[in-house]
């Protein structure tokens, strides 16, 4: 950036040098939100497993082929089923939410996912890219919202935050969101 932005003093601007500065500028802070979320997830984990805290938690592996993970507070214990590393980051975002409140209301079911799936995002991209949504899809964790998130749908083509909508009504409530 610094090259750029020298040769931009030296020869004045141009929308060619601008536009690279710009697209640097913007991978710097896509590294560093990258960066946070990381070192995020290192902290509450650290957290979750002190010795200070009292509250339990584990990890399942779920088995092959299995769609989601989940995280749950059955027993005062806090579990997490988790499909593969990524997916662990985004629980393990759930089993810290649930430790810090107590639970996760089904009105909060969105808001939650956004940076669990950024997180999960940030250590894999390729295991959030390639999930289906509505909304469109996803080149960077900022791509990663509350309507983007609405939009997911399984493979058999249910929405599994929206529960009970259909595709046809699930497209009008997005476009009604685009076009706000």
């Amino acid at each position: 950036m610094a090259k750029l932005e020298a040769k931009i003093a030296e020869s004045g601007s141009s929308g060619k040098l601008e536009t690279k500065l710009q697209k640097a500028k913007d991978n710097v802070t896509s590294i560093n939100e990258i960066i946070g979320d990381l070192n995020s997830s290192s902290s509450e984990l650290n957290l979750m497993g002190s010795k200070e805290v009292t509250q339990k938690f584990t990890f399942i592996e779920l088995g092959v082929g299995t769609e989601v993970g989940y995280a749950e507070k059955v027993n005062d214990v806090i579990t997490m089923g988790i499909t593969s590393d990524a997916n662990g980051f985004h629980e393990a975002v759930h089993g810290y939410q649930i430790h810090q409140t107590g639970g996760i209301r089904q009105s909060e079911r969105l808001n939650v996912e956004v940076p669990a799936y950024q997180r999960q995002f940030s250590f894999d991209s390729s295991s959030v890219t390639g999930l289906s949504s509505d909304w469109g899809g996803i080149r960077g964790r900022s791509d990663i919202s509350r309507n983007w998130v609405m939009g997911i749908r399984t493979i058999d083509g249910s929405y599994p935050y929206m529960r009970g909508f259909n595709s046809k009504e699930m497209k009008v409530l997005l476009n009604k969101l685009r076009n706000k």
